[in-house]
């Protein structure tokens, strides 16, 4: 596995075998950096997975993960070691494939993390570490109940524990007043929120990366060119607005008035007559 170290404005690429490496500042420590502590973190490479275990929180990601939980870590997702010193799986390229092929790799078990483009959920924690589940449903309900979807073995999480919705170029988490809450990055779901390509969701002990290739790669739709070129001093012209002068004709609007009165007054006496 290539493993990307970086410290500083340095950066160096190693490719580990299988096995465990541990990264700290002790001696025994297979991959060694000045300042850390001895065996800060441990990596459980098997193929192309790579699992993280650390004696202290870290960052990972997009949000900050505690200590001594095995945490599976997603191609490219990084590993913040300290400030200045990172870790982070160099990602393959991409392999696209189009939703039949996913279901059918699925059903066989040959699907890897990084071939689907359709929207996913990832297991992180726990000993469904590493399952992938394909969205391809408009709602998804996730709990520890059985009627939900995504059932998760986990007796921190309520039956119906969060509800996922898929809406053309959005996906929303909805928290369903589990009894230990729904986090969005570390940060707490009061109702409801939107997710974005990378997104980790805490239910309990379990976390779940939510990513989508579509959306990541998604662009906003430039406006068509006008189909007619319409000179813009003409435009200027028929769209300003008249300035009145009402003191030019404040006197002939009088006179006007004058003439008026007097016709009328005139048709008065003559019906009186």
């Amino acid at each position: 596995m290539l493993i990307e170290i970086g410290c500083g404005r340095e950066t160096t690429r190693a490719d580990l075998k299988d096995g465990a490496v541990r990264i700290g500042g002790g001696k025994g420590d297979e991959v060694r950096i000045a300042g850390l502590p001895p065996s800060l973190v441990t990596l459980r490479i098997e193929g192309e997975r790579l699992t993280v275990t650390s004696t202290e929180t870290l960052s990972i990601g997009r949000s900050m993960f505690p200590s001594h939980v095995p945490r599976l870590v997603i191609p490219g997702e990084l590993v913040r070691l300290t400030a200045s010193v990172t870790v982070k799986q160099v990602a393959a390229p991409r392999r696209k494939k189009g939703t039949a092929t996913v279901m059918r790799d699925l059903m066989s078990g040959t699907c890897a993390i990084e071939q689907t483009q359709a929207p996913t959920l990832t297991v992180l924690t726990g000993p469904d570490a590493g399952n992938v589940i394909p969205l391809a449903f408009e709602q998804l309900l996730i709990g520890r109940g059985d009627d939900c979807a995504l059932q998760i073995r986990d007796k921190s999480v309520s039956r119906r524990h969060a509800r996922l919705t898929l809406r053309e170029t959005k996906a929303i988490i909805e928290d369903l007043r589990g009894a230990n809450g729904t986090y969005l990055n570390g940060h707490a779901v009061r109702r409801r929120a939107t997710l974005s390509p990378g997104d980790v969701i805490e239910l309990g002990q379990t976390v779940l990366r939510f990513d989508a290739p579509q959306l990541e790669g998604a662009k906003k739709a430039s406006p068509e060119p006008p189909s007619v070129v319409v000179d813009r001093a003409l435009v200027a012209t028929l769209t300003a607005t008249p300035k009145l002068r009402p003191f030019r004709w404040l006197p002939l609007a009088c006179a006007g008035a004058a003439v008026a009165v007097v016709f009328g007054v005139a048709a008065v006496l003559s019906a009186l007559a």
